[in-house]
């Protein structure tokens, strides 16, 4: 199964400022060895813009993830991160 992430976000979550939530969890071999939440930086005019936001902070993270497995033999390095 190798990395996979999985990410969500909901569209103007914060009344006062409309900025949305970020949500991710990182799973290595249906394990999850990484999470996160926080608000997003600045205000998605629509959800899918929220969507990408929310992908773009959680892949970074689970490229690092990925980079700490294919360093303890977890991982292929040609192994893709299934998003």
């Amino acid at each position: 199964e190798g990395v996979v992430l999985y990410t969500d976000s909901d569209w103007a979550g914060d009344v006062q400022d409309r900025k949305s939530q970020t949500g991710y969890a990182i799973l290595v071999h249906g394990r999850l060895v990484g999470w996160g939440s926080r608000k997003q930086d600045c205000v998605a005019t629509d959800s899918t813009g929220a969507e990408y936001m929310a992908m773009s902070v959680a892949a970074k993270e689970a490229l690092l993830v990925k980079k700490i497995a294919v360093d303890l033999g977890l991982v292929k390095p040609e192994e893709p991160v299934k998003i």
